[in-house]
Order: structure tokens, then sequence, then C-alpha cells
């Protein structure tokens, strides 16, 4: 690439400093003598660059090239990712951002800056990082915001994806068997007779009926008597 110097590669991918990035430095530097401030704006890009490339490598794409330049940078890459994929790409600039803040936010607390270019250093790394972030982030073309800001709709329909399937293959608990009932046969009509059957008349039954037609002849002929008596 023409006015470009290499210092090094991402994968076979070459990192080339373009010749407008002093520029941009003195511009966001106000046009001051502020020398850890024009570094760290060259630290910045060049982060928020290589985090756009360690995604584009982890969804499955291809780097072609990272360029750091007066205006920010640009990381070409190749490939044929899904929208998911593409909002992830378009934020990993920011979030490596976010990273190298947590780490100047973390050694300006631990060691404070003993020279004014370590304490232009890490305001540029720490506050200026972060309006630079912010600033990218803005929801037009050709800031990452454009396509970063898709994320959150996109992981909540795969999340709606996901919980429908699985409530499609998630088998139903089994039903319980109903319980059997036993269901007992009519009873049939029962003769009286066969219900209650009649012992079969023995010697006592006999001599039972014997003496109750002898008691009915005695009061039979005691009623004629006592008719004969009236009439007399």
């Amino acid at each position: 690439m023409r006015g470009t110097w290499t210092i090094g590669r991402f994968r076979g991918a070459p990192i080339a400093l373009h010749w407008s990035l002093p520029l941009g430095a003195l511009f966001f530097g106000r046009f001051g003598w502020v020398p850890g401030f024009w570094l760290a704006f060259a630290l910045v890009i060049l982060v928020h660059e290589l985090g756009h490339a360690l995604v584009v490598r982890l969804t499955g794409n291809t780097v072609v090239h990272v360029l750091v330049h007066g205006l920010g940078g640009e990381c070409r890459w190749d490939g044929d990712p899904t929208r998911l994929e593409r909002a992830c790409i378009a934020w990993g600039g920011v979030w490596a951002q976010l990273v190298l803040a947590a780490v100047a936010f973390t050694l300006l607390l631990i060691a404070p800056p003993s020279s004014l270019f370590t304490a232009e250093l890490l305001h540029g790394l720490t506050w200026s990082n972060l309006f630079l972030a912010a600033f990218n982030l803005i929801p037009i073309p050709p800031f990452d915001g454009a396509e970063a800001w898709k994320l959150p709709g996109l992981l909540r329909e795969r999340w709606r994806k996901r919980r429908l399937k699985t409530a499609r293959h998630t088998p139903t608990p089994a039903m319980r068997p109903a319980p059997t009932v036993k269901v007992l046969p009519f009873p049939k009509k029962v003769d009286r007779a066969e219900a209650f059957p009649v012992e079969d008349e023995g010697p006592l039954s006999a001599e039972a009926r014997r003496i109750v037609q002898e008691a009915a002849e005695i009061a039979k002929r005691a009623a004629r008597e006592e008719a004969e008596k009236k009439r007399r």
C-alpha cells in the first residue's frame, strides 16, 4: 500500500501506519505540543482495528489488512458472515478500546503519573479513548455504530428462536394412565326358591304336622259340643 509503513502482521495480514496519522494526532491534540497524547492516539486506533481483526478471525473470516491513518483506521476483511457475526465484528473495536481503558485506569490508580508525558499518555488512553469509542458508536455509516447497535435485537431474536426450538423438542411429560375400573357383572334375576331353598321335611316336621292336625280336631270337637249345649 502506498504511503504506508508496515509495522507487523496479524495472521499474515499486514499492519500498516499511513502518512496521515501524525496529522490526525496533531489535529485531535488541538495543535499543541502533546507527544504523550499523540502516542496514545496512535495506540487507541491501532488497538481498535486489531479488535476488529480479532473478532473477524474468531468468526471464521479472513483479515486482509489493518491500516491506521489520521482519521481513524481500517480493517479490511473478507468472508461471508451472518448478521450477528457482522454486528460482533463492528463491536470488536470498541470492546478492545474498553479493555485498553480498563488497563490504563488500573495503572493510573496504582501508580499516578510522575511526568507530563506519562500524564498525557494515560489521559489519552482513558478519557480520550472513551470519547473516541462513544463517537465511533454513532449509529450512522461509516461509523461502527451503524452495524453495532443491531446486536441487541439480533441476540434477542436468536434467543427467541432457541427458546421455540427447545420448546418444540422438549418431550411433554407422559400422562398418567387412567385408573382401571373393574365393572362387576349385573346380577341376574334369582328365583326366590333358589335364593331361599326349603330344606327337605324330616321326621320332626311330620310329627309336628300330626300334632297340629290332632289339635285342630280336638278344637273342632270342643266347638261342636259347645254348640249342642247351647241348643239344649
